[in-house]
């Protein structure tokens, strides 16, 4: 029978069992046998099986997605039990089980219309189990292995912990693959035995039931055993139950006093080894299961049951058994093939008596209960058989919703279900849920791309309307029938930020360009204050005002220092040019006799340039002349005067009024003395 296993990144998720003659496809198509998830890489129809012979061919019907086979790429190829391949991130172990296809054997018992049922010989359930042998051959540990995979080492975290210091933190590690195990080294630092071979680091290696590991000085033996053994044995009635050899080297109990055949009942026959000095290899016979696997450890029979050595293994000091050898021997000589058959009718009807009511006087006929299914008519048993045949089926087809109907169908017909229909029924349903999710998944992530895109032309629209004057309002309304979706959106955050920094920016410009234009208004006012200053007739001052212009630090886009420049080369020339008339004018007015007028002329001259000595001391020279003819005229006033002629005198002091300068002495004087008349 060959199955495939399926893995998601090394967790597994499902296992097909692999029908002879049937295709199956594996994508993410709803069509396919095997649906994978919609990841990346995988197409509807990514590969096929098809089956070839007594395997499987596996084709790649995908054109762009990829297979691998130890990480490379493979189009097609054979698999062969325990073969793995790759479709990243799924993984597929292949395998073919070793149980037997043919039909098991039947044993048939009678029921009360007389029929035969039919009763299947199952395999029984099998568990892992490692014991663990220390350096000194001492049993340290027998321990059921539970899941599928473990870790050995002398980290007390691993799964089968060995406590010496020469094995690695993780020695070796196992897993299990559909009743298949496996082992490889860890990397540890004295490497593992199998079997006396050293394990690969890199391969896994196959173990069996029997296997030994060795690591240093201590041993560990691979053991499959029948699980439900214990659970069999404690279902025995006492009363039925007869000694059992226990090897003491497989892990039992050693022999513990004389074995007494007399305080056996004597209808349960002898012990189990059938007078042998030790039981036959590779089994020890065992009334109530049959034959033991070898390697298997029962548990500890109780009271007259105790387990009795072999005389080879009868530790020393023991009472012999050769007594009891002796008459198993004789038995055993005289046992026949029709001995044998009468042996096993004379143990049955003394089953019979122990369980009859009335202590064996009666035999009584123990008849099967029908079930459910039994007292169905045939035709609604055919029913019940082809609807549950036709589920599994549909399952296997992927055809849940169809499955879940059949399965329907059969519980109303036959309400306490068919072999595992309703387990059927629960895997149906859950793959039914599992589609509605993953339809479910798919429609959001419909509606995720659909927004996205929306998002996306929106963003795009927004950003084509952006200028240099748009304010963050103006994007947020142009951004208001996407912002319900995602306000966090990449986009929409990036394009809000974009127009937030703009609009900071062009804010910060404005004020740098405020505070720079007040500097330029500053300047202005300098520069107007210095042309108002001359417009006033001040242009030495005007000059001044003007130098601060050119002088100062503050911007000057409208180029008033070059125009202050000019302003003052201007008023320099103009004062030149009024300094040389003055001086001209002055000196004409001297040689007509008007010295009062050529001061005054020489006065303006020096006041537009009173850096210019020449014409000071020309001013000096007049002023000197101008008060000498003052004084002359002031002392013949004062003289007529003292005669008595005041309006002689009066005269006299006019003509200084007349001919004087208001800030000389003369002028002040002679006004006194007008004053003293009542002139002025």
């Amino acid at each position: 029978m060959s199955k495939l296993r399926i893995f998601r990144e090394g967790v597994f998720l499902k296992e097909f069992e692999l029908v002879p003659g049937q295709g199956y496809t594996a994508g993410r198509g709803d069509s396919c046998h095997i649906r994978l998830d919609p990841e990346a890489g995988i197409s509807r129809q990514h590969f096929e099986l098809v089956p070839t012979g007594n395997t499987w061919q596996v084709n790649v019907l995908s054109k762009y997605g990829e297979l691998y086979i130890n990480n490379e790429k493979q189009s097609g190829f054979s698999l062969v039990s325990g073969g793995k391949f790759r479709v990243p991130p799924y993984e597929f172990h292949f395998m073919i089980s070793n149980e037997s296809t043919s039909p098991a054997p039947q044993a048939q018992s009678q029921t009360e219309s007389g029929d035969f049922e039919k009763t299947m010989v199952q395999v029984m359930p099998s568990a892992a189990y490692m014991k663990i042998i220390d350096s000194r051959g001492h049993l340290v540990q027998n321990l059921r292995l539970e899941g599928d995979s473990w870790i050995a080492g002398r980290e007390t975290t691993c799964n089968i912990f060995i406590d010496s210091q020469k094995i690695s933190r993780q020695q070796f590690e196992m897993y299990s693959d559909g009743g298949n195990y496996f082992v490889k080294d860890c990397g540890s630092a004295n490497g593992t035995l199998l079997n006396g071979v050293p394990l690969s680091q890199q391969e896994w290696s196959p173990i069996q039931s029997g296997d030994v590991l060795t690591v240093v000085d201590w041993t560990l033996k691979f053991e499959i055993r029948d699980a439900s053994y214990d659970q069999r044995m404690r279902d025995v009635a006492p009363e039925l139950k007869a000694p059992v050899y226990i090897d003491p080297t497989e892990g039992g109990l050693p022999p513990q006093g004389d074995f007494d055949p007399s305080q056996m009942n004597p209808d349960l026959g002898p012990p189990a080894y059938l007078g042998q000095a030790q039981p036959p290899a590779p089994y020890h016979q065992n009334y109530q299961t049959g034959y033991a696997p070898v390697n298997y450890e029962p548990p500890q029979p109780q009271g007259q049951y105790q387990s009795q050595a072999p005389p080879s293994q009868q530790p020393a000091g023991a009472p012999p058994a050769s007594k009891w050898a002796g008459k198993i021997q004789e038995l055993k000589a005289k046992m026949n093939p029709v001995r044998v058959a009468i042996l096993a009718l004379v143990v049955l009807g003394l089953g019979f008596a122990l369980f009859s009511d009335d202590g064996g006087t009666k035999q009584a006929a123990k008849v099967k209960e029908k079930t459910p299914f039994d007292k169905l008519s045939p035709e609604d048993q055919q029913f019940v058989q082809h609807t549950f045949n036709l589920g599994k089926q549909l399952i296997m087809q992927g055809r849940y919703q169809n499955a879940r109907d059949e399965m329907i169908k059969l519980h109303a017909k036959l309400p306490s279900g068919y072999e595992d229909s309703k387990e059927v029924l629960r895997s149906a349903e859950h793959a039914l849920a599992l589609v509605e999710e993953q339809r479910l998944m798919e429609q959001k992530e419909k509606e995720r791309i659909e927004i996205e895109e929306k998002i996306q032309r929106q963003v795009a629209t927004c950003k084509a309307q952006i200028t240099d004057k748009t304010e963050v309002v103006d994007v947020e309304n142009c951004l208001a029938p996407v912002l319900a979706y995602n306000p966090e959106h990449p986009m929409i955050v990036e394009l809000k930020s974009q127009v937030e920094k703009a609009v900071t920016d062009r804010q910060v410009k404005a004020a740098q360009k405020e505070e720079y234009m007040a500097l330029v208004r500053k300047l202005k006012q300098i520069f107007d204050k210095a042309e108002a200053t001359y417009k006033e007739g001040r242009p030495r001052e005007a000059i001044k005002s003007f130098e601060l212009v050119i002088a100062s630090k503050l911007p000057d886009p409208n180029d008033l220092k070059g125009k202050s420049k000019r302003t003052i080369a201007s008023i320099q020339q103009k004062m030149a040019n009024d300094q040389a008339v003055y001086e001209k004018k002055s000196e004409e007015l001297h040689k007509a006799g008007k010295l009062r007028e050529a001061i005054v002329m020489l006065k303006k001259a020096v006041e537009i340039n009173p850096e210019n000595e020449v014409t000071k001391g020309r001013l000096t020279v007049y002023l000197g002349e101008l008060r000498k003819q003052m004084q002359g005229f002031y002392q013949e006033g004062i003289l007529e005067e003292s005669i008595g002629d005041v309006e002689a005198a009066k005269v006299k002091w006019k003509k200084i009024i007349d001919q004087s300068l208001p800030d000389e002495d003369y002028y002040q004087k002679a006004t006194i003395k007008l004053k003293k008349y009542g002139v002025y």
